[in-house]
């Protein structure tokens, strides 16, 4: 059949769309269309109520509301396990305890009240949401009040200096969590978002302040806990009333703004505390990075080396200690030091104002640095001042040389010539030898150990 026949065959209304079909090249030359086509299939990828089960996550939320009973119990359960975890530095723990946690639901259920007008509802969550902190912070007071570990671990403190990152962390915490309780087909996204926005933590470290009388541990950790709850509860309430959730009652346009202005309100007066802390941050990481480059790059001595170091950030001045070992610096490295400050921005910055570089020194290494050996007739003494000293021996206590021991001599011709020689020349390990003769080691039948008669000095650690 020709391809003239099969256009006859077709009914009219197929050679019509036929005729109307576009082409490839037409569909790629029509802008207009491509725009129209793409805001549909954004609209359908990004579309919320596909799925959604308004009557279901209303009726979800207010089921769980309610901190009593049982939930208490549970709530009890899961404070103590995250003390525990904190008290003993275990993330693992912690999250454990994040994932039994009742302390979303009545969170949820405020944002829930406020965006369908709920006051029933709003009153019932805030009395939950006050009896779950109220048992938290009872509960985790009188574990760290009982508990004997009071080392301040790495968990606790790093929920006391909340920042405006903790804030994103609430927003798309709370949005997951009402988006997924809003669905038909329930997920674990929920016990998830818990985890993220970690509301448990803060209380407990807030427990801890209370128990041990650091009150900056206490509103450190209980500012991050509120800051948490605010924000979602603010995420809930505009996904409320984005997706349609049908009001309980109905206000008035201007009580409704009125509204909308105390939550913004709130919500202001809590974000920026977070603000100022992050502004802290960013410029404690920046004063870091460019300490850690400035020691790496400057801090380099040809008889000594730099063994530790300590960067203390704070807003007027910072501080860089190095601590040396070797040979003494003079004062003019010092102040070289400090005026190269100004090159790697650590000095009339906009982020750091002020930076003073100090220098801890030691000539050759502590005694506890070095190996030491213990004779039984000549007490200890370390390989440092061996190397590093003239040395006598003294006989003490009532046996002769029992507690004998090597101290500085002020005078290496005072008696040791038969252990170091002819002054001015040092004592170092090989010439302990001589001390194989010595009657403290012959009244224990004793000699030097082999390392002292053959091996060499070590070099400096």
């Amino acid at each position: 059949m020709t391809r003239g026949n099969q256009e006859s065959d077709l009914p009219e209304s197929g050679r019509a769309t036929q005729k109307n079909a576009c082409s490839p090249d037409e569909i790629s030359l029509d802008p207009k269309g491509f725009v129209d086509r793409g805001s549909t299939l954004l609209k359908q990828v990004l579309n919320l109520r596909e799925g959604m089960d308004v009557e279901g996550t209303i009726a979800g939320i207010k089921k769980d509301i309610d901190v009593k009973g049982h939930t208490v119990w549970i709530l009890t359960c899961a404070i103590f396990i995250a003390c525990i975890g904190l008290n003993v530095n275990s993330t693992a723990v912690i999250i454990g305890a994040m994932l039994i946690s009742p302390l979303m639901s009545s969170i949820l259920g405020i944002g829930l009240a406020i965006g369908t007008n709920d006051w029933s509802t709003l009153i019932r969550s805030l009395r939950s949401f006050g009896v779950a902190v109220g048992v938290s912070l009872l509960t985790s007071f009188v574990y760290f009040l009982l508990s004997p570990l009071q080392e301040l671990q790495p968990e606790l403190v790093a929920r006391t200096k909340p920042t405006i990152l903790d804030v994103f962390l609430a927003i798309f915490g709370g949005m997951a969590g009402i988006i997924a309780s809003s669905r038909k087909e329930k997920t674990n996204v929920v016990p998830g978002v818990a985890i993220a926005t970690a509301l448990m933590p803060p209380l407990c470290t807030a427990g801890f302040g209370l128990a041990s009388g650091n009150w900056a541990f206490f509103f450190g950790a209980f500012y991050l806990f509120v800051l948490n709850s605010v924000f979602i509860c603010i995420t809930t309430v505009v996904f409320v009333r984005s997706l349609d959730f049908p009001s309980v009652c109905f206000v008035n346009p201007a009580t409704e703004k009125k509204v909308k202005r105390y939550i913004i309100t709130f919500a202001l007066i809590v974000i920026v505390p977070s603000g100022w802390l992050f502004w802290g941050v960013v410029k404690e990481s920046y004063f870091r990075n460019r300490a850690l480059a400035f020691v790496e790059e400057k801090a380099n001595f040809t008889d000594c080396e730099v063994i530790n170091k300590r960067m203390t950030y704070d807003d007027t001045i910072c501080t860089i200690d190095l601590f040396l070992i070797g040979e003494i610096v003079s004062d003019e490295v010092e102040i070289r030091l400090n005026a190269q400050l100004a090159g790697y921005d650590l000095k009339d910055n906009f982020l750091v104002s002020q930076t003073v570089i100090k220098l801890h020194q030691t000539k050759g290494a502590p005694a506890e640095a070095r190996p030491s050996t213990s004779f039984s007739g000549l007490g200890s003494f370390s390989l440092a001042r061996a190397m590093n000293a003239d040395f006598r021996v003294d006989g003490k206590g009532s046996a002769p040389y029992r507690s004998a021991t090597l101290t500085p001599s002020p005078n290496p011709t005072a008696g040791n010539e038969a252990l170091c020689g002819p002054p001015p020349r040092r004592l170092v390990p090989a010439d302990l030898s001589p001390l194989a003769g010595h009657p403290a080691f012959k009244a224990h039948g004793e000699s030097p150990p082999a390392p002292f008669r053959s091996r060499a000095p070590p070099s400096a650690p």
